[in-house]
């Protein structure tokens, strides 16, 4: 969690000041409402549960959280509960369940899923822990799985490939152009 925790104080370190005090200082807020900059189990699974984010609302992951040997969730647990919510860190879709603080594996055909009639994503992602990918520990209709830094990877160069047929496609048709054919 350690290194969620220190990405997600880059993030907020570095984001305006908009951004820090109207969403972080806001959601902190809704969730803290006896204004005691702490924020209880009680008060978080509910606010959790309020949000949608029901996975996120039990009491091992709220201790996951917590940081510092405190009792409660103060603001900068806030900040990384906010980065885990806004970078949509999964929980394994293996047997475990557990959230996945460290590498995992994502289904590629369903990070690829995309409902043409809708414009809305048709699926949402399956991801596991790295343990249970190994154990093959879960059930799922896909096959291909990729940790996000080789997908990262490959999408980019899926994308650099389409982007050099585009040059080459307009290279060739000005050529063509030019040569009055």
């Amino acid at each position: 969690m350690e290194d969620l925790r220190q990405t997600a104080l880059a993030y907020y370190l570095s984001a305006n000041e908009d951004i820090r005090r109207h969403v972080v200082e806001e959601i902190f807020g809704e969730m803290d409402p006896n204004k005691l900059r702490q924020v209880k189990f009680k008060e978080f699974s509910a606010y959790m549960e309020t949000i949608g984010c029901e996975n996120m609302s039990s009491e091992e992951f709220y201790e996951e959280l917590k940081h510092g040997g405190s009792d409660e969730l103060e603001f900068d647990d806030i900040i990384t509960l906010l980065y885990i919510i806004y970078s949509q860190r999964p929980f394994c879709g293996g047997k475990c369940k557990k959230f996945v603080k460290g590498m995992y594996f994502t289904c590629v055909k369903c990070f690829d899923d995309f409902d043409h009639n809708e414009g809305t994503l048709a699926t949402p992602t399956f991801s596991v822990c790295s343990q249970c990918f190994l154990a093959r520990d879960f059930e799922h209709r896909h096959g291909e799985f990729l940790d996000p830094i080789v997908l990262l990877n490959l999408k980019r160069m899926e994308a650099l490939r389409n982007q050099q047929m585009v040059v080459e496609a307009a290279s060739s048709s000005s050529a063509t152009s030019a040569n009055g054919i």
